[in-house]
């Protein structure tokens, strides 16, 4: 689940990013969090699809552009996502549920009722989230860990003595080996070439030794993978996988 937190002080953000993680990890759901101190940036990547969020914390009082306003134009660009209001006072609480807020928090939030937001909002999407560490794709990288759905994965590929994993919005880079890569994938996976692996549930088509990730990256596939290539591709297309 993608969470986003706007808040114009720093150190709320810090605390309140720890908090999530820490109900997320005792609760035994996945979640990953970003911060934003500039409400009209986290506007804008909302708007532009740089960011898609099932939850927001928003400031209510912050300058150049309010949580009220922040909320509304969040509201005209995903009609979905739930708004939680954070601020020290209650004189905004009507206005805040005119945008729909799900929850509305007078700082300082203890864990507790933080926790209690949360597992209400998750507690539909349960399954959806659920930690599944056969679902998790967990990488070390110079910079710290990143845990990567696999579901978000279209595919890898080795690069000299780096690992490309390539999901629809980011491209992650690892130092690792593809045999290692493999060793922690699920049956969703299959490998075409010696230098590629590919997620089943996105291969549009295979034609000649190449095959098509979502009618957009072109894979090479060998001789020695075409034939479970093949056959992965038109099971997947008679369970409509694809």
């Amino acid at each position: 689940m993608n969470i986003g937190i706007c808040d114009d002080n720093i150190d709320i953000l810090k605390i309140l990013e720890k908090t999530l993680k820490n109900i997320a990890d005792e609760e035994s759901f996945f979640i990953e969090v970003e911060i934003y101190q500039d409400p009209i940036k986290f506007i804008e990547d909302i708007t532009l699809g740089k960011a898609k969020f099932e939850m927001v914390f928003l400031d209510i009082d912050m300058p150049e552009l309010n949580g009220i306003e922040t909320g509304r134009l969040i509201r005209q660009a995903d009609d979905s996502v739930l708004i939680v209001y954070l601020t020290g006072h209650s004189c905004y609480s009507l206005e805040a549920f005119e945008v729909r807020a799900f929850h509305y928090l007078i700082k300082p939030a203890d864990k507790e009722k933080i926790r209690g937001i949360f597992k209400e909002c998750l507690s539909p999407k349960k399954q959806m989230f659920q930690k599944d560490e056969k679902k998790i794709l967990t990488l070390e990288f110079k910079g710290g860990i990143a845990n990567i759905l696999l579901k978000d994965i279209l595919y890898i590929e080795k690069r000299r003595n780096q690992i490309k994993v390539v999901c629809r919005e980011i491209e992650h880079f690892f130092y690792t080996t593809l045999k290692e890569m493999k060793s922690k994938l699920d049956e969703e996976f299959v490998q075409c070439h010696q230098g590629f692996i590919v997620n089943r549930k996105y291969i549009s088509k295979i034609e000649n030794s190449t095959l098509t990730v979502e009618d957009k990256y072109k894979i090479p596939v060998s001789k020695k993978h075409m034939e479970k290539v093949k056959a992965c591709f038109f099971d997947d297309l008679l369970r409509g996988k694809n």
